[in-house]
């Protein structure tokens, strides 16, 4: 497949549900998203995605 030219790591600020926590990302030139979490941003701040429901949320806060 084709690469997305990473280019190298920077640290950003996520924000969900009120909750900002920053992350240690790739930098890359060939990337066509805003942004891509992976699962160990999910795992390690308890996100849990309903794709079929089209909704996120924290596992410590459901209700958010």
């Amino acid at each position: 497949g084709s690469s997305i030219n990473p280019v190298g790591w920077v640290i950003v600020d996520i924000a969900i549900a009120g909750i900002i926590v920053p992350h240690k990302a790739i930098l890359a030139k060939k990337f066509t998203h805003f942004i891509l979490i992976g699962n160990d941003y999910m795992k390690t701040n308890g996100l849990v995605l309903d794709i079929q429901a089209n909704k996120m949320w924290i596992r410590s806060m459901p209700d958010l």
